[in-house]
């Protein structure tokens, strides 16, 4: 009995004009491998494309898996472009190993073999010589062929044959459109990463202090707002991290010790190929089912034929005797037509039978390699999420540990202490690592904050010379600062 092949395809590398990839072969229960079958293996893209012509001229009745566009001559030297070359590939080997009606082929067996050549490679169609057997399919034998049948053809449910014919094609539609969506996602994340650094350039040009008051006439002012700038100058800069975190998750993904990470673009471009190669995949349906409708087409033709044979046979039964030799030869000829039709009839039954095989097997495919691309987009997505959410946190810190120094430049704290308070996010509440304490604590206010007079309706030294009981060590009392309507002024 056949086994199915675990075909696999760990490593690729550029060649000039082409790709090569190294394709491992093993067994599922560890047995050995099939006669003449090598592994590790080294082939070229024009000999994979070798193997899907031929697999795509002897299977008629299989659905075979589509293969990748051939590589582009410009991009073979980019490695994010032949590893993705790779993963195409690979998904299309691993399709074929995991059929046995596939393995057990003669071509296969040859492909998978040391005796193949790079001069199998060759497509005979595309030589000189023989360049007219390379004849462009019209559009219209492309797609699904739609038949009513006149005759009533045992095993014939011609409307669920049609229901699945709507289904095959409502599901290549969305293919198309999940594959458009997801290249428009890539656009804007691009578009996204660059506002957000121009956000940041912004920010820091709009905010700093010499744009908003200059030096300041009052030294609490000059202090306050050289913290501003020191917070502006953080915000810039975290802005520019988040653009640059945007920008690795639209560029191409990278290879990490011959694993695909799927970073950035290549994860997104991952599951949008799945997509791409299920689409191209229903093309193959579509064949399987156009078979059948032929095969049902040539046995309502034979019925029709011996039904007129049985006619004129019937008619010449009336006219003449029985062992006439007219009538002997209209007996023959109907039981020829009959034979005809019990032959078409296996036939049809078998191309029906194949359609409802082929959409298992697509069902069951499709099941799996998309739950593993699904799976493999959301970490990705969730990683580089939780990084923006790590770079803005790490920088909330940094802003809440500036304060003035007493050479009235701003510097972050060795030893913060611990907050009292917390900024609330959404409906999240406080910061987890925090504790909700009095809402009166003592807070540094930036610039912005100390020009509003209803942030506080006293200085907020008053209310900490009330908790300590005064400020001087020698007992006299300090100046006390309070807050007026637009400025600042010392009672």
């Amino acid at each position: 009995m056949v086994q199915p092949l675990v075909l696999a395809v760990p490593e690729a590398a550029s060649c000039p004009a082409t790709i090569q990839f190294k394709i491992t072969v093993s067994t599922t229960n560890g047995n050995p491998l099939p006669f003449n079958v090598t592994t590790p293996l080294f082939r070229s893209f024009q000999q994979v494309n070798w193997l899907h012509r031929r697999l795509s001229q002897t299977f008629t009745d299989l659905a075979i898996p589509p293969l990748p566009d051939p590589p582009n001559a410009n991009h073979v030297e980019d490695q994010d472009y032949v590893e993705q070359k790779r993963m195409q590939v690979h998904r299309f080997l691993a399709k074929v190993g995991r059929r046995t009606e596939l393995v057990s082929d003669k071509d296969v067996r040859y492909f998978l073999s040391s005796d193949m050549s790079h001069t199998d490679a060759v497509d005979p169609r595309k030589s000189p010589v023989l360049g007219f057997l390379n004849i462009i399919t019209p559009n219209y034998e492309r797609g699904l062929k739609i038949y009513r049948p006149s005759e009533t053809v045992k095993d014939n449910d011609q409307d669920e044959f049609q229901r699945r014919q709507t289904y095959i094609l409502t599901l290549e539609s969305h293919f198309i459109n999940m594959f458009d969506h997801l290249k428009a996602v890539v656009k804007q994340r691009e578009i996204l990463g660059d506002d957000l650094s121009v956000l940041g350039d912004s920010a820091t040009e709009a905010l700093s202090g010499g744009y908003v008051l200059g030096a300041g006439v009052k030294i609490d002012n000059t202090e306050r707002h050289r913290v501003l700038d020191t917070r502006v100058q953080m915000f810039g800069r975290v802005m520019d991290e988040m653009s640059f975190v945007m920008q690795r998750q639209v560029s191409l993904g990278e290879m990490k010790r011959v694993r695909w990470w799927g970073l950035g673009k290549g994860e997104i471009y991952y599951l949008g190929d799945v997509f791409q190669e299920y689409k191209g995949m229903t093309d193959s349906i579509k064949g399987v089912m156009n078979l059948r409708t032929e095969r049902l087409g040539d046995c309502v033709n034979v019925i029709k034929q011996r039904n007129r044979k049985r006619d004129k046979t019937d008619r010449l039964k009336l006219k003449m005797a029985q062992n006439s030799a007219d009538v002997l030869t209209a007996i023959t000829e109907e039981e020829q037509a009959t034979e005809s039709v019990t032959a078409v009839q296996e036939a049809f039954t078998a191309a029906q039978q194949s359609v409802a095989r082929e959409l298992s097997w697509f069902e069951e495919e499709r099941s799996r390699d998309l739950s593993k691309a699904l799976r493999d987009y959301v970490q990705v997505t969730v990683r580089y999420e939780r990084q923006k959410l790590e770079t803005l946190q790490r920088a909330l810190r940094r802003m809440r540990e500036v304060e003035v120094g007493p050479d009235a430049h701003p510097r972050l704290l060795e030893n913060p202490p611990k907050r009292t308070s917390s900024l609330p996010i959404g409906d999240a509440g406080p910061w987890p690592d925090e504790e909700q304490g009095d809402s009166e604590a003592t807070s540094v206010r930036s610039a912005p904050e100390v020009m509003l007079a209803s942030v506080f309706a006293v200085s907020p030294f008053t209310r900490l010379e009330t908790e300590v009981g005064g400020w001087g060590a020698r007992g006299r009392k300090a100046e006390v600062y309070s807050i007026e309507p637009l400025g600042v002024g010392l009672r």
